[in-house]
């Protein structure tokens, strides 16, 4: 039986916040600091440190493929958590960045995640994304407008990109745009 872990998440917020700073070293209780300010996360810390805290626990294998896929702003989050991983000497051998419309692509998302990963791929469905050019591409990247349903409205072509890639899951053969580039499709 195959397993799926999902992860969500709230935004952060902007102030530092108060944690409890907790073990275990001793005992499984131990406490370092109560209340501690610390600085908010960042888009994707709570996924990457997941992530970090399943293969450290043997509990994801790093032999086989990582498939991050992040819709509109869920893009930063998966590209923050690759290259956490990658900084931390922790992303698997293989690991795949798919970004599904995320508005307004920085440098990180464009310049440093193509750096870190096997394969990153960015779908456009709608204006929402600004910058990016399919005859040239950011290197490392495969770039692909896709054309929403007629009529589509900008939250509606927007929304498309989540809806056309889901369907690819099961009508994309290995090599295709969508899922068929995935790792799992090969």
């Amino acid at each position: 039986k195959k397993r799926l872990d999902t992860i969500a998440a709230r935004w952060p917020a902007t102030e530092p916040q108060p944690y409890d700073i907790v073990g275990p070293v001793c005992e499984t209780g131990d406490t370092f600091a109560k209340a501690r300010a610390m600085p908010p996360m960042a888009e994707g810390d709570l996924l990457a440190f997941r992530l970090s805290q399943l293969i450290l626990e043997g509990k994801m294998d790093r032999t086989q493929p990582l498939h991050l896929i992040g819709h509109s702003a869920g893009g930063f989050v998966v590209s923050r958590a690759a290259l956490y991983l990658r900084k931390m000497n922790l992303a698997p051998n293989v690991m795949q960045v798919t970004i599904l419309d995320t508005p307004a692509p920085d440098h990180e998302l464009t310049v440093e995640v193509p750096k870190a990963c096997s394969g990153m791929d960015f779908y456009v469905t709608s204006p929402f994304v600004l910058g990016l050019d399919d005859k040239a591409p950011p290197a490392g990247i495969y770039l692909k407008h896709i054309t929403p349903e007629a009529g589509a409205g900008l939250l509606e072509a927007h929304r498309y990109a989540y809806k056309w890639f889901t369907e690819t899951v099961i009508s994309a053969k290995p090599g295709d745009s969508g899922f068929g580039r995935s790792p799992f499709a090969q």
